[in-house]
């Protein structure tokens, strides 16, 4: 994780990983990029940022269901091979919360599903019907996901569907994305991320050493500049 300098300063990166009091914190920490914390004085703008880039959830409190203002439900059991762990269900923000070292992460109902169903397809495999939004849904989606890593590791391939459409065959050009109503929203240069599932990256710069994944709204479009 994070750059190999950052790596190699245990100091600094425990400070970005800590708890304060009152501050909901979302880490950016992808192996061999930059890593960084975004803080918020409240839980939602750190829950909607996190479901956007997948960041981890750093919270001034020792358990997400402690937050009363997040109005999680109680946390599921869930067994994926032998494995014991927790995910949470928002429902309000239609999010499983899934507890990790110093906080959690969300992952939306809807975008789980999305990548499952495609993952399953490019395997070539049916796909079980499950109600999103369950503690089974999530265990799919797991499962799903490690045929995809096993295959990919065993193939040599990788599964293109998280890429994003508008962006694809535009990797290193510098492009703006543009609002249905017109309104620019943002330039920067496209990137893909690594792994087995990559993603497309917005780079603030051709040389940056790492981006967000690009987050296209419905109607957006894509202007080459």
């Amino acid at each position: 994780m994070a750059t190999w300098h950052q790596s190699h300063n245990r100091t600094g990166l425990a400070a970005l990983y800590r708890s304060e009091p009152g501050v909901w914190k979302v880490i950016s920490d992808k192996p061999d990029e930059f890593a960084s914390a975004i803080a918020f004085n409240n839980p939602e703008d750190a829950t909607a940022l996190a479901a956007k880039n997948g960041g981890l959830i750093v919270t001034p409190l020792a358990k997400p269901e402690d937050t009363p203002a997040c109005k999680f439900t109680v946390l599921e059991q869930h067994d994926w091979h032998g494995r014991r762990g927790y995910v949470g269900i928002n429902e309000s923000q239609r999010l499983y919360v899934i507890p990790a070292d110093g906080g959690f992460s969300c992952l939306g109902f809807d975008v789980a599903e999305r990548k499952r169903q495609a993952v399953l397809k490019w395997l070539a495999k049916g796909a079980l019907t499950v109600t999103v939004g369950t503690a089974l849904a999530y265990e799919a989606y797991l499962e799903a996901m490690e045929a995809g890593r096993r295959y990919s590791e065993r193939s040599g391939l990788k599964c293109l569907a998280n890429l994003t459409p508008a962006l694809t065959g535009l990797e290193g050009r510098r492009v703006a994305l543009v609002d249905k109503s017109g309104q620019e929203i943002e330039r920067f240069y496209v990137s893909r991320s690594g792994g087995w599932m990559p993603v497309h990256i917005a780079l603030k710069r051709r040389n940056s050493s790492g981006g967000c994944a690009v987050y296209m709204p419905d109607g957006a479009t894509v202007r080459t500049i």
